[in-house]
């Protein structure tokens, strides 16, 4: 997955390190990507929607829903579109200041009143495998 996340990086600026990892993560290791989907991210993608069962952090417990998931054409369209909704979206883009240290990117990922995950550890679980993969020498400090 190392050549998608460096070319999703080059197209939008978001570190390698934190997209590998939160694929990891997402997808248990690209074993879990149903319609390429290696984020979990929700609503419309490009090769349409697929509903899924999923679990969310809400109001201190986990809870079971389904919800509405993009597809993607190949996984390649999903680091791209991942890195671009992190980088474009209102909710996220503020992260995009963060982008000297993988540490500082995650945590603005997690930080404020949208979050990128509703899981309470998210943020140390990217950071754990950032660091036990030293995922961040593929961090380019310039987009």
């Amino acid at each position: 997955m190392l050549p998608y996340a460096l070319t999703a990086q080059d197209l939008t600026g978001v570190p390698a390190s934190v997209s590998l990892a939160q694929a990891a993560l997402e997808s248990g290791w690209g074993k879990h990507a149903p319609g390429n989907n290696l984020f979990g991210i929700k609503g419309r993608g490009p090769a349409g929607t697929q509903m899924l069962n999923t679990r969310e952090y809400h109001h201190g417990k986990w809870i079971r829903t389904r919800a509405a998931f993009r597809r993607y054409h190949d996984f390649m369209e999903s680091f791209v579109d991942h890195a671009r909704v992190v980088s474009e979206g209102r909710y996220l883009r503020h992260a995009m200041n963060h982008r000297e240290s993988a540490q500082a990117f995650v945590h603005a990922l997690q930080s404020g009143k949208y979050r990128y995950a509703t899981d309470p550890l998210y943020e140390s679980k990217l950071l754990k495998l950032i660091a036990n993969y030293g995922l961040e020498r593929y961090d380019r400090k310039e987009p």
